[in-house]
């Protein structure tokens, strides 16, 4: 059994993760207690959650280890796929600690010893190209990694061999494969179902949402934007009403089959393409 960590900037993009999971027919959420997973990935996530210091947590803002926000599988349980949420691309000190944890717990040797069902494991690492571009995207991967991870521009399209485990980048950007979010991709998602409501509330947002600072990121600025409209149109669902965008992404009817994995050089598809190809 393969074991991938898929390693995100923030929740709604590790949900979304798992909804690309379910929505493909080819994975299912993987619903067992902690305790009943195969060695060692209960003891591991049972571990990081005892050892978290209770006492160094502030009321109302909680901070919880990096553990899973959901666990998949595929049919023929030969991969199992964990969306972790990093809490920001920047978080590149406690990414390289957390990676470390798990070289250390699922290298080749302890899982000899404890003939674990688990045989390897694979990291793959997503972020957007915002309005840095892809390619420089892929450079600053490769800077804040140097010395960790020895790596060429090639890992932002295929998986490489680092160590005992597998590693590879992947790069979020809009139509033209240069900048842009994951927003981009739901938008796109959304209007296959909602597409009168993403332009009427497209339009009102671009008449009032707050105006964007003279020297502001236009992409950045954009994105937010979209976050605005995407969380919204997720209010017409009277169970998910009041859902923050992580809880629309992850439950909205608007995302069921919204998904054409027939397109082929779509973000969804190449996605999945490349957690399917290890």
């Amino acid at each position: 059994m393969n074991v991938i960590f898929v390693l995100c900037e923030g929740p709604h993009d590790a949900q979304f993760v798992g909804r690309l999971l379910l929505e493909s027919k080819k994975f299912s959420i993987y619903n067992s207690n902690l305790s009943n997973y195969p060695f060692p990935v209960g003891e591991f996530f049972q571990g990081k959650l005892k050892n978290r210091s209770v006492g160094d947590l502030r009321l109302g803002k909680p901070d919880f280890p990096l553990i899973p926000m959901g666990a998949y599988n595929n049919h023929d349980a030969s991969t199992l796929v964990f969306p972790v949420s990093l809490g920001g691309m920047t978080k590149y000190d406690s990414t390289r600690e957390f990676i470390s944890e798990l070289e250390v717990v699922f290298s080749p040797d302890a899982l000899q010893v404890e003939r674990s069902q688990i045989k390897s494991l694979s990291i793959l690492l997503m972020y957007d190209a915002d309005s840095r571009g892809a390619e420089n995207t892929t450079k600053l991967f490769i800077e804040k990694f140097s010395g960790f991870y020895d790596l060429a521009s090639d890992v932002a399209g295929k998986w490489i061999k680092v160590r005992d485990h597998h590693v590879s980048l992947f790069v979020f950007t809009d139509a033209d494969g240069q900048y842009g979010v994951l927003e981009d991709t739901l938008m796109k998602l959304f209007k296959k179902k909602a597409h009168h409501y993403i332009d009427n509330l497209t339009q009102h947002f671009d008449k009032n949402f707050e105006p964007r600072a003279i020297d502001g990121d236009l992409v950045a600025y954009e994105a937010k934007k979209k976050k605005a409209i995407l969380t919204t149109c997720g209010q017409l669902e009277p169970r998910i009403a009041g859902s923050a965008l992580t809880v629309v992404v992850r439950d909205s009817n608007l995302l069921t089959d919204a998904f054409d994995f027939s397109e082929h050089q779509s973000i969804h598809s190449r996605l999945l393409e490349r957690i399917e190809s290890i």
